[in-house]
């Protein structure tokens, strides 16, 4: 993803992964050699009660000569001012587990809304699996922020795969690609058709969502503004 430089960089797997490395720097001076690049951090959402978690604990293990649990706990026990942005609990398998907190949330979707995004491949026109659909919901993004809508609710089952997958757009294949267009057109014609919710949708999750459906179809199909 390629966003301005005066925007948003403090999404969840980057601000969890930077959390992460000062937790085990804080916690284990002998961190100062261990490559934590390759940290564990997967979207999780609505599995586990959270919204990400992550295998590090069983990752350093052999390398801090200690067990996962105790690692865990310690990595969770860290003195990082965290708790208007996320939540952190430590399983008893030693996952540490990330609840997002509604304000942080917020705060992505407004962000992700003035975003720049696109794609890190350049897409060879194809078959596009279900493209009526897929430019329904874009259209419908459009109908529905011409009547400028705006409004606080906050939709977790929408919005937190919304920013997963704006968060990995530089990471994502062909495939992978047309597969979230096909589960965001899904997923956004299900909620629309809730004729009370489609209601409530904030103008940010819809500039997301019309935003992300271009930027993932655009290269196969021609998306409408009107229906």
């Amino acid at each position: 993803m390629h966003l301005p430089k005066n925007s948003l960089t403090n999404l969840p797997i980057k601000l969890i992964k930077n959390i992460l490395e000062s937790a085990t720097v804080e916690g284990y001076s002998q961190v100062y050699n261990l490559d934590l690049s390759d940290l564990s951090i997967r979207f999780c959402y609505p599995q586990y009660d959270c919204d990400y978690t992550s295998a590090i604990a069983h990752q350093l293990s052999s390398k801090l000569a200690k067990t996962p649990v105790e690692i865990a706990q310690t990595l969770g026990q860290s003195n990082i001012p965290i708790s208007d942005q996320l939540v952190i609990t430590v399983t008893d398998n030693a996952m540490l587990n990330f609840k997002l907190t509604e304000t942080y949330i917020q705060a992505c979707m407004h962000q992700l809304a003035i975003a720049d995004l696109s794609l890190s491949y350049i897409p060879q026109p194809q078959k596009f699996p279900s493209y009526t659909h897929t430019q329904y919901a874009y259209a419908r993004c459009c109908s529905l922020l011409h009547q400028s809508i705006e409004s606080k609710v906050l939709i977790p089952e929408l919005a937190l795969p919304l920013i997963d997958i704006a968060e990995n757009l530089d990471q994502l294949s062909e495939p992978q690609v047309i597969k979230h267009c096909q589960n965001l057109t899904i997923n956004f014609l299900e909620l629309n058709d809730r004729s009370s919710n489609s209601q409530v949708l904030s103008t940010s999750i819809l500039k997301i969502i019309q935003k992300l459906i271009y930027t993932l179809a655009s290269s196969y199909i021609n998306l409408p503004e009107y229906l």
